[in-house]
């Protein structure tokens, strides 16, 4: 030791560093390892605010050709006259904001009454059954939420509630409480927003208030602070960024939500004070879209429900089936596949004219036209055969033949032009990742028994199809 600091203070006396020791390749790995994690995460910190610009960005290029018309009026003017081609937007922007910040403040006390009862006063037993009660909230759909302010909510408001305030209190006075009850109104929209806010709101809370140190509470219990003091001075100032956070979440969801506020809100192009009298929202001027300034009939908005709810589905199961067994009628091509997976994607369009699973439709004529030597008059009726297009020998080489890859494969499937199918790209999607991922597993396949077909002329396929398999 001696010997070493006499080295030592010889290496200083002459100005000689002592050589400073190598690191391990270990220490040096471990440093690069540090700087790409910190560099990394710097990245997808950085993702956020890009997005947020983006966002606005897409927002403000979809808005400039109403902004470049219409000027700065069209968010001063409350005007919405189609047939004059004259609009304006502070109605709905007045009716968005003023339907959620009500909905802000009828939610969140509730929401943090509630979470602070399930953290701080409720049995281990009542937890969780309230909780799961309240988060369900989420789940029902915002028709039936429309549905039952129609039919319970502005019954109960018209009846009771705006009576109690403007005439039992005397609150008429009042801007807010003034006029008539229409029953539609901007107060139905709020409070509807508000129940649908609430579990957002309370779910957020309640994890964050169960997420403060035991030891914040101890602390102050300690100092003499009673139960609430607690909570009200120790645990929700510990908490407050995060019940922030769920509360600009529920805010989210009132300022998007559609349907429900539609149904309540009483859709009237108009600034009104009251929060009686109707108004609008962005939301709802979007839901209440017209076509050549015409709103949908009943029959057409029932026909476009029912075919979001129908046609993707039957139509994409049928074409999955049928491909499959398309490939257990061909092991030539299964092979082909499993050997390329790259043709999985020409195999879906292969798949898709093969079963073509819209078989016909029948179409009016709306203008003259000559199709093939055959003439075709305004109110003709026509029809369209799909399966039969889909093997026309003039469009597709050896169309009897399934081909996994088809190249160019010109099918009619989803149909044409203006009729072309919107759910095209995902149904497509869907049965690329289906045999994408079926295909590699199969070690074999046949059938075990006779397939049964629906009894369709319209959108028929495989009802029942029997198979037997061994995955690798």
């Amino acid at each position: 030791m001696t010997d070493v600091a006499a080295r030592d203070a010889q290496a200083a006396a002459t100005g000689r560093a002592s050589a400073r020791p190598s690191r391990s390749w270990t220490e040096i790995g471990t440093e690069i390892g540090d700087r790409v994690y910190t560099f990394s995460i710097a990245g997808f910190a950085s993702l956020v605010p890009i997005l947020l610009l983006l966002i606005f960005i897409v927002v403000g290029l979809g808005a400039w050709p109403a902004l470049r018309a219409f000027g700065i009026s069209f968010l001063t003017t409350s005007d919405w006259d189609p047939v004059a081609n004259h609009f304006g937007g502070a109605a709905a922007l007045y009716g968005t904001i003023v339907s959620s910040v009500l909905a802000l403040v009828v939610a969140t006390p509730l929401a943090i009454g509630v979470a602070v009862f399930l953290s701080e006063f409720a049995p281990a037993w009542l937890r969780q059954p309230i909780g799961f009660a309240v988060d369900l909230l989420a789940a029902v759909p915002s028709v039936i939420y429309g549905l039952w302010g129609i039919y319970v909510l502005i019954p109960f408001l018209r009846g009771f509630i705006v009576p109690l305030i403007r005439d039992t209190l005397h609150l008429g006075v009042l801007p807010i409480f003034s006029g008539p009850a229409y029953g539609a109104s901007m107060m139905a929209a709020g409070l509807i927003l508000a129940i649908m806010c609430l579990p957002y709101i309370s779910a957020v809370t309640r994890e964050v208030l169960l997420a403060v140190p035991r030891s914040q509470r101890e602390a102050a219990l300690a100092l003499g602070a009673t139960r609430w003091e607690v909570i009200r001075d120790a645990v929700i100032p510990y908490a407050r960024s995060g019940i922030i956070g769920g509360i600009m979440l529920g805010l989210g969801r009132a300022l998007g939500e559609t349907m429900a506020v539609t149904m309540l809100i009483g859709n009237r192009h108009e600034i009104a004070a009251s929060l009686f009298a109707p108004g609008y929202t962005m939301a709802s001027v979007i839901a209440n879209a017209t076509l050549h300034g015409e709103p949908l009939t009943m029959f057409d908005a029932f026909g476009y429900y029912l075919i979001i709810a129908t046609a993707g589905h039957d139509t994409t199961s049928f074409s999955m089936t049928g491909g499959l067994q398309a490939l257990i009628e061909h092991p030539d091509e299964l092979e082909r596949l499993r050997k390329d997976p790259s043709l999985v994607a020409t195999a879906a369009d292969e798949i898709i004219r093969w079963v073509s699973p819209v078989r016909h439709f029948l179409r009016n004529v709306a203008e003259p036209a000559e199709i093939a030597g055959q003439r075709f008059e305004v109110g003709d009726r026509l029809l369209l055969s799909y399966w039969s297009a889909n093997r026309d020998e003039s469009v597709f080489d050896d169309p009897f033949r399934f081909d996994a890859g088809r190249k160019p494969n010109r099918h009619l499937a989803f149909g044409f032009g203006a009729h072309y199918c919107l759910g095209a790209v995902l149904a497509k999607m869907e049965i690329r990742a289906l045999f994408a991922e079926l295909i590699p597993r199969l070690k074999w396949i046949e059938p075990a028994g006779p397939p049964e077909l629906s009894r369709s002329i319209f959108v028929g396929g495989h009802k029942h199809l029997p198979i037997r398999y061994e995955l690798v």
